[in-house]
């Protein structure tokens, strides 16, 4: 009795069986852990020999330092091809400043502060861009 299809041979069979498995494309899982305050986009699910990028973004007063784990450096954004499942870790870091006060505002170290002459003038020494609500202009 014949169905119509034709009978495979277990050489055609193993072909096709072969063919398929080849064809699948399996997928590899990018995690990152954040270290510090600040995010990374780009995480997820990838195929394996894909590009993937990382885009590591810190939160205000902190500065990005560089990846640690399953990838190192500190290229932002760093582009990587896929080659299986890759756990990293992104590290951020405060940002050191000085700060003074100013009439009672703290105010960056290293830009123009105001300040008091003999006359009781205001004469700029070092830049600040904003004290509290206040700018503060260079006249030099």
């Amino acid at each position: 009795m014949h169905l119509g299809y034709p009978l495979l041979c277990k050489k055609s069979l193993f072909a096709l069986i072969l063919f398929f498995s080849a064809s699948i494309v399996y997928g590899a899982n990018v995690e990152v852990q954040v270290l510090g305050k600040g995010g990374v986009i780009g995480a997820g699910q990838y195929d394996i020999g894909q590009q993937a990028t990382l885009q590591a973004e810190p939160g205000t007063g902190f500065v990005f330092k560089g990846w640690s784990g399953d990838l190192a450096g500190s290229d932002n954004p760093v582009t990587f091809s896929v080659s299986g499942g890759l756990k990293i870790k992104a590290h951020f870091e405060v940002v050191e400043t000085e700060t003074i006060l100013i009439n009672g505002q703290l105010a960056a170290a290293g830009s123009y502060v105001a300040k008091l002459n003999e006359q009781g003038r205001r004469s700029l020494k070092r830049r600040v861009n904003r004290v509290g609500s206040t700018t503060v202009f260079r006249r030099n």
